[in-house]
């Protein structure tokens, strides 16, 4: 590289970093009211009361609060406010940390190509001149399987790589098969076009995998 290609990776990087940093430090102002008025405390007890015990409920609150934040942040800083707000309740509802945590970190990817906001499907749209909600419906049914796995991590911790051996293997191998089927049935093609009765074979078969 020459001088003046390595000035201009290091503008550019500049340039990358400080877009970052903003997200960030604009996260760690809500991170620090939240930790300062203990809305965080309040904001678990009220994810664990609305859920009444009920774990999937839980999740399904964690999935959308996170989601939502994700609409109008990148990644790194909806993880941060979403695990500071959503984390606790769920590790005190039994998940294992390392689980609560990934499942969030998932849904804050998932929001930037889930509708309506979906900026991540904007983004592609401008490029390939295409309508921006069917991008993101499209990206939906394509990463179908990502919205799955956050709740597998959760009820299937092997995957994670808790365990023995064993029910690592089995677990993995079973959801493996499980994403592609229904991946498959979702999107109606395996090595060609499926049939209506073949799309709920797969998905039926992905439902008893999972």
């Amino acid at each position: 590289m020459s001088p003046k290609k390595i000035l201009s990776t290091l503008e550019h990087s500049i340039k990358t970093i400080l877009i970052i940093a903003i997200a960030c430090s604009a996260a760690g102002i809500i991170v620090g009211i939240i930790s300062l008025t203990d809305i965080g405390a309040k904001f678990t007890s009220l994810v664990l009361a609305l859920a009444s015990g009920k774990l999937f409920l839980a999740l399904i609150l964690t999935m959308i609060v996170t989601i939502i934040l994700g609409m109008g942040m990148n990644i790194t800083p909806t993880y941060i406010l979403a695990a500071s707000l959503a984390a606790p309740a769920l590790i005190r509802a039994g998940v294992q940390p390392m689980a609560a945590h990934m499942f969030i970190v998932y849904f804050a990817a998932m929001a930037t190509m889930t509708p309506p906001v979906a900026m991540a499907a904007y983004t592609a749209a401008s490029i390939a001149k295409s309508d921006p909600m069917k991008v993101g419906f499209t990206a939906v049914k394509l990463g179908i399987v990502a919205y799955i796995i956050p709740f597998v991590f959760v009820y299937r911790p092997e995957i994670l790589l808790y365990g023995d051996i064993k029910h690592i293997i089995v677990s993995s191998i079973a959801i493996l098969v499980g994403c592609y089927a229904l991946a498959s049935g979702v999107n109606r093609r395996l090595f060609r076009k499926t049939s209506g009765y073949e799309c709920i074979g797969l998905l039926v078969a992905a439902f008893m995998l999972f």
